[in-house]
């Protein structure tokens, strides 16, 4: 039961969507890139090492969303495990600067083993940042969505940096996720009051598509993961957040579970079908894993 507790607030059922977001931003970088490497046995220790860290970072997160809105959530009787007494706020606290600082320190690590320059470090720092700071703000401004994106963002810039290099084609996807993210995050906004009033926000939802479309028209996988990608968006839209009796949490989980559809289309953008392809088997995944522990 306690390990359930800490995969609630941990809201490990969205993990898998981190790592379809390392695996994107690594393989999209190095398709980009002018000089492209083979790969070797040893890079599967740096893809671990990278796996293992940003899951840290994005567990601790969770852990510190749930520990900065304890009172709120005690306020608006939402039931999270701290407000329903199955884990100590204290315990929460503790667990997530462990999982963020573990995870911080295995990428500057890292950088410094593989020789890499500064963006890396920054990088790194900047998301160790962004995830206090998001925590910190969020209740009290609602801008802070985009620094929820920012993490994500976040995430492919630290992949491609250590896996492979930072393209121009890699920051103009990971932008895509950027406010994709943010506007999942601006929607989410709506669950407690379980309210759909905020509408503009949709219009992010098609960012990556706009930033790929017109470099993947002759890639029929491609629009498979478009087809896909656009029934799952509007029908989640449609039947869960905008109508009359609406379900936001159910919506917003669904917005999640599309991340991996997300990281396939850029994928396909750059002629990588496999990748692209595990992707769109890990969004079929996440659904399920919802059912288990919720990602909201």
């Amino acid at each position: 039961m306690y390990i359930k507790t800490l995969a609630t607030v941990g809201r490990v059922s969205n993990l898998p969507t981190v790592w379809t977001n390392i695996l994107a931003a690594a393989v999209v970088a190095h398709n980009t890139a002018s000089s492209q490497t083979n790969f070797v046995a040893s890079d599967i220790t740096q893809i671990v090492i990278t796996l293992i860290a940003l899951s840290f970072m994005y567990i601790a997160g969770m852990f510190l969303n749930d520990a900065f809105d304890s009172n709120w959530d005690k306020n608006n009787n939402n039931m999270r495990p701290i407000v329903c007494g199955e884990i100590s706020r204290r315990r929460v606290w503790i667990i997530g600067y462990a999982l963020l600082f573990s995870g911080l320190l295995l990428l500057l690590l890292q950088t410094v083993l593989l020789q890499k320059n500064e963006t890396a470090s920054l990088a790194a720092l900047s998301l160790a940042g962004a995830i206090i700071l998001y925590n910190g703000l969020h209740k009290k401004f609602p801008a802070a969505a985009f620094i929820m994106g920012f993490t994500r963002f976040g995430v492919y810039i630290i992949s491609a940096a250590l896996l492979a290099s930072i393209t121009t084609e890699l920051i103009i996807v990971a932008c895509g996720l950027l406010l994709y993210i943010t506007g999942v995050t601006y929607l989410a906004r709506q669950e407690q009051s379980n309210t759909n009033t905020l509408r503009w926000p949709v219009m992010l939802l098609a960012t990556p598509v706009l930033l790929t479309i017109t470099n993947s028209y002759a890639i029929p996988l491609y629009w498979l993961l478009l087809i896909i990608y656009s029934s799952w968006i509007i029908t989640r839209l449609k039947n869960k957040i905008f109508v009359t009796k609406p379900d936001v949490k159910a919506g917003i989980g669904g917005l999640l579970a599309a991340i991996p559809l997300v990281d396939g289309l850029y994928l396909a953008s750059v002629n990588a079908p496999i990748p692209a392809i595990i992707c769109l088997f890990v969004f079929i995944i996440v659904p399920k894993l919802h059912q288990i522990i919720s990602g909201t």
